[in-house]
């Protein structure tokens, strides 16, 4: 388990594991699935190429008919759930209901929304998946500002505190630290140019460059 990791890698990782569980049932008819090096091979060749043919596609819209549709995560999937809709009572933030897409007449409940453990009626996430309407109400609570600050966010916070009050005393450590507080804050640079240029949605107030500007013992890099 990732206990700090938003809703986004946990789909990312579901979509690869149902993805590779596909690919072996698929094999079980051929003597070769048992031997280690079959599986490291359909991994650094066919499996991995199938993500970054994906990629290219949604980057570039070329050759739709080649992508692998089903093998999207949820979160992809909650792109397509209009904003209308979902249900959402921000005076009383305990369920949400989404209505679904495949049935007008049925809507799904989803309790705690916004959070990291909220949870939905819909059969997907009866069987322990995270599923699309979770994923849309997380990221609908976000955009108005009505959802509590993810663990993620308060897990990261924290620690740019520690470290900035609490300063190791043995130079390599603080070079180390240093070094990786540096890379997290030139992967916000970048979620933030994205997000400037519409290709994902807008960062939450709580996660902008202002604020982690002031929490970074050294300056914004340039």
């Amino acid at each position: 388990t990732l206990p700090v990791a938003s809703q986004e890698p946990y789909a990312a990782i579901e979509s690869y594991h149902l993805r590779l569980k596909s690919k072996f049932f698929n094999e079980l008819h051929a003597s070769s699935w048992q031997r280690v090096d079959w599986l490291i091979h359909i991994l650094t060749t066919e499996f991995h190429s199938l993500y970054w043919l994906d990629q290219y596609i949604v980057e570039t819209g070329y050759f739709e008919s080649l992508r692998d549709v089903s093998s999207t995560n949820s979160w992809y999937q909650a792109m397509h759930i209009p904003d209308v809709d979902v249900l959402l009572d921000e005076e009383n933030l305990q369920l949400a209901k989404v209505i679904s897409q495949t049935d007008r007449s049925v809507a799904h409940t989803i309790w705690n929304p916004g959070s990291e453990f909220s949870l939905c009626d819909c059969p997907w996430s009866r069987l322990g998946n995270l599923c699309k309407h979770v994923v849309k109400v997380a990221i609908l609570c976000k955009n108005r500002q009505v959802a509590q600050p993810l663990l993620a966010s308060q897990v990261y916070r924290q620690i740019l505190l520690n470290l900035l009050q609490n300063s190791p005393d043995d130079p390599l450590v603080l070079d180390h630290a240093i070094l990786h507080a540096t890379r997290l804050q030139q992967d916000i640079k970048s979620l933030e140019d994205l997000s400037n240029s519409g290709l994902v949605q807008p960062l939450p107030p709580e996660g902008n460059s202002q604020m982690t500007d002031n929490l970074l013992p050294f300056p914004r890099l340039h």
